[in-house]
């Protein structure tokens, strides 16, 4: 269906740019498989214009990968984000958000999201003379999902700005 999604789009979809987008942490297997099936998919003539991360923070993207070991990550990401500019690719942060399941250790896993997205921003400012790169929010507020807890943005629930707004609004200056 991958093959078949890219067909149809390369035909009629010509004026939209083509994101393979991803969900899930830095896995090294995971992303090896996404650029090989990226360089496939071209290798058969299908346009891919950009490489997508859906940065689910602490559910597709482990707690392991962007707390316990955030800079071997970042790491991992410059080197997708420079593998993406080397083949002419954009990158492109799709579905950023941080995931809080003890809502008793909001305040300090606020201060972790603030620490985590200052260091991928960071990385993001990085990159942005060698292609492009964006980066996009989930949401704005909390969005609750039953059984697995709240989902943070840069607002709380009541609309006031989080820690982690900061770290956004200064990469906007």
């Amino acid at each position: 269906y991958i093959l078949k999604a890219f067909e149809i789009a390369t035909k009629y979809a010509t004026n939209l740019k083509l994101v393979y987008n991803q969900n899930a942490g830095m896995d090294d297997v995971l992303w090896d498989k996404l650029k090989k099936t990226i360089l496939y998919l071209r290798s058969k003539g299908y346009r891919v214009d950009g490489i997508g991360w859906q940065g689910h923070l602490l559910l597709g993207a482990k707690r392991k990968d962007f707390v316990d070991n955030i800079d071997e990550s970042m790491e991992k990401l410059s080197a997708l984000i420079d593998w993406a500019h080397q083949n002419n690719l954009e990158f492109h942060v799709t579905e950023l958000d941080y995931l809080v399941k003890d809502g008793s250790k909001l305040e300090s896993e606020r201060q972790i999201q603030k620490e985590v997205y200052q260091k991928i921003v960071h990385v993001l400012k990085s990159k942005v003379n060698n292609g492009v790169v964006t980066l996009n929010l989930w949401d704005l507020g909390v969005r609750f999902k039953k059984g697995t807890g709240e989902f943070q943005s840069i607002y709380d629930k009541d609309l006031n700005a989080t820690p982690a707004h900061e770290v956004i609004s200064n990469a906007l200056k």
